[in-house]
């Protein structure tokens, strides 16, 4: 499967192969041009020509059991609602500053990293370089936005390299912790089990939890491995 990805993005390609594919799943067929068009009028902006290429490669795919997720559902704008029509709770939660800084901008994946509600998104506001927009890394939680790189094709091929992917790069609890706090949030989450069971792709908000019980210091792809295998003898 992701042979598909060799001529167009082979550095991409490489990073897949290295990693034994990554775990690549859900991968959708090619998006035509006619789709293209389509996305592009719904967004009302042009789209990158580097994630035009990646369309027609494929329409959305997962990564790492989920934990990097291009659906149909993307891309999207991050257009939240006026101050004065949210609580100040919810203001609060969101780390007190409204709108959140990731406002205006497209959000094209999801990317748990650090946490499941994590997005990568282009900030459009200047308009196409070169083709193409810089990205950004947004942390639902705190909430914050920093840019990962100036072009999609670039982050395409760096990505599955980043620290918090590389179980051998990371410091992060024995495996005996995070099984228990596997065990812990399966147990406290039997509906949760139950939508994995009907889609394998929610698997992402029980990687999100795990890593909120390590202290985020686990490997979000050994979380992954440990909770399918969990996952699998429920």
């Amino acid at each position: 499967m992701p042979q598909r990805f060799q001529k167009d993005f082979p550095e991409f390609y490489r990073a897949l192969m290295e990693r034994g594919g990554a775990q690549i799943e859900q991968v959708l067929p090619p998006a035509t041009d006619a789709e293209i068009g389509e996305i592009e009028t719904q967004c009302g902006v042009p789209l990158p020509v580097s994630y035009r290429r990646l369309l027609r490669c494929a329409r959305g795919f997962d990564l790492l059991g989920g934990v990097i997720q291009f659906s149909v559902g993307h891309p999207f704008f991050h257009d939240f609602p006026p101050r004065e029509a949210v609580s100040a709770k919810e203001i609060r939660r969101r780390g007190g500053v409204w709108p959140p800084p990731s406002q205006g901008m497209l959000c094209f994946a999801e990317f748990f990293m650090e946490a499941d509600g994590d997005q990568v998104l282009w900030d459009v506001s200047r308009g196409l370089y070169d083709g193409e927009y810089p990205i950004y890394y947004y942390a639902h939680n705190v909430p914050s936005v920093r840019q990962l790189s100036a072009n999609f094709e670039s982050w395409l091929g760096e990505f599955l390299y980043y620290r918090e992917f590389s179980v051998d790069d990371r410091q992060a609890p024995d495996t005996s912790a995070i099984e228990a706090a596997i065990d812990e949030v399966i147990a406290a989450n039997p509906d949760k089990v139950e939508e994995v069971k009907a889609n394998p792709r929610a698997i992402g908000w029980f990687v999100g939890q795990v890593m909120k019980a390590t202290g985020r210091k686990a490997n979000p792809k050994a979380v992954n491995k440990l909770l399918k295998s969990k996952l699998d003898q429920q």
